[in-house]
């Protein structure tokens, strides 16, 4: 019994950590400032690393939602399904199955039991995204992104072209024995000028 407490206290903060950093690494890319395909190639061979791109759209809502009892959120981050996965691979977690054009998942940070039945309006009305199905495996550290849903390839695809404007990048890194590496997150600062560079690991 002893041991198991002592096992559970030790490793509980670190599981936890790694939910609010899921990646190695993960930085949000500055517009005007985009990292390259070789740069990103030279870092991944550099550290030994895996680096999934993401694209999102950042979306406003008509209504501020409350994803906490006491935290609200203007907008939503969309994400493809394919691009959702492709991470949740890199991350050594369990993928979803294929999305209908209409349906959407919400990345939920609190576990809850209860059913989901969420419906997130658009700023300008325009559309309604509705979610029925919520899953805890984040694939974005808080920081950068506490309400995401995941959308179909295809509506992914719809959104996009109506915002173009909404569009962002966040680069994910994966690597063996990485996540408390402090060298790597300083190669990486030196390498560009991101908005955010996150690092999973205990410090």
């Amino acid at each position: 019994m002893v041991l198991g407490v002592t096992f559970l206290t030790l490793s509980y903060p670190y599981e936890a950590t790694k939910r609010i950093v899921p990646s190695t690494l993960e930085t949000k890319i500055a517009e005007k400032r985009p990292l390259s395909t070789s740069e990103i190639k030279s870092f991944e061979q550099k550290f030994a690393l895996k680096a999934v791109d993401s694209k999102l759209l950042q979306l406003k809502l008509k209504d501020k939602w409350y994803f906490s009892k006491r935290n609200t959120s203007d907008h939503i981050d969309v994400i493809s399904l394919s691009n959702y996965n492709e991470l949740m691979a890199l991350q050594h977690r369990e993928q979803l199955k294929k999305l209908v054009l209409n349906e959407a998942v919400l990345v939920n940070y609190y576990a809850s039991l209860a059913p989901v039945n969420e419906s997130f309006t658009l700023k300008d009305g325009s559309q309604t995204l509705q979610v029925k199905k919520a899953t805890n495996q984040n694939p974005f550290a808080f920081a950068n992104s506490v309400v995401t849903v995941i959308v179909s390839d295809a509506k992914f695809n719809e959104l996009a072209q109506k915002y173009p404007n909404a569009s962002y990048a966040i680069v994910s890194f994966d690597g063996k024995n990485m996540r408390d590496n402090e060298k790597l997150v300083q190669a990486f600062k030196k390498l560009r000028s991101h908005t955010l560079v996150l690092m999973s690991g205990i410090n």
